[in-house]
């Protein structure tokens, strides 16, 4: 096999040559080997907000406009209770996992199931029962990010408040939460917005007119496996790669384990500095002035 960094199936031929080991997958330790080398994989991805793993372009949702000119009937109270609107939304939508904003109530409730130019909802909990025509806004307050999303560089980026482009700052759920509780109100762009879980962000305020929001991000990669290149960049694969080493030493209680750490250590602060040069470029007033990033100084 050839020698490299590259890949999964080359990492593990690298560290198992090193580690005088054979390498045609009769070694005692293959298989531990290729659990380690994941292991340290995941690690390395979650120690710093690395600049290659931001993806390009960003990820975009759209929010739809809130609908406000529909009424609403609740017939029973209780939990998975039907509900029936004036009308089915216009623009053959679905209102799934929309929220029901009541007028002249304190609480909210959200639709669980609604299938697009039909009147009939499903609503997880009714409090009461809701006569028809009592006047509702519906709007989408939560929203999907890509399965991959990892951490955001910043916040959400969105149109409005005069300027071509907002910055929403995302902050904690109970800090939205305490900022801004109770029913949400009309205002763009959010002035907040939460990750509710991996996958999902909230937003503090709606709007009646549709808007596009960015959303840059730093990917979570799947796991390496076989002869796909790693998505790690490859100024961190020789820190993976000691990682990994020293992983099989300590296997193997063999006492180059101590020499691998301090490589991987190494290996982290070059591409450290690495990154401050990416980020800041060579230029004098940008990079040889500027503070490396996490703090640390990369010039002094």
């Amino acid at each position: 096999m050839p020698a490299g960094l590259d890949t999964f199936e080359t990492l593990v031929f690298y560290c198992l040559g090193r580690g005088d080991e054979p390498t045609d997958g009769t070694s005692d330790y293959d298989a531990e080997l290729r659990v380690a080398i994941v292991e340290k994989h995941r690690e390395l991805v979650t120690l710093f907000p690395w600049l290659g793993l931001t993806v390009y372009p960003p990820q975009a949702f759209r929010t739809p406009a809130a609908i406000t000119t529909l009424t609403l009937t609740v017939a029973t109270a209780g939990a998975a209770v039907a509900g029936t609107l004036s009308a089915a939304p216009s623009g053959s939508i679905s209102v799934d996992d929309w929220w029901i904003i009541p007028d002249s109530k304190t609480y909210i409730m959200r639709i669980t199931a609604h299938v697009a130019d039909a009147t009939a909802i499903t609503i997880d909990v009714a409090p009461e029962t809701l006569a028809a025509g009592s006047a509702v806004t519906l709007a989408q307050m939560e929203f999907a990010l890509v399965s991959t999303t990892g951490l955001l560089v910043d916040g959400l980026w969105t149109d409005g408040g005069g300027a071509e482009t907002e910055f929403v700052p995302v902050i904690a759920e109970d800090e939205l939460k305490g900022l801004y509780p109770g029913r949400p109100s009309r205002s763009w762009p959010p002035a907040r917005a939460a990750r509710i879980d991996a996958t999902r962000i909230r937003l503090s305020h709606y709007d009646t007119t549709a808007h596009r929001v960015e959303v840059p991000y730093l990917q979570e990669p799947t796991d390496p496996s076989g002869s796909t290149t790693l998505t790690l960049p490859s100024y961190l694969r020789p820190a993976l790669a000691n990682a990994a080493l020293a992983a099989l030493y300590e296997m193997k209680s063999d006492s180059r384990r101590a020499l691998a750490d301090t490589r991987f250590d190494r290996a982290i602060s070059r591409a450290k500095e690495y990154e401050t040069l990416l980020r800041t470029g060579l230029g004098r007033e940008s990079g040889a002035n500027r503070n490396a990033p996490y703090g640390e100084a990369l010039y002094s």
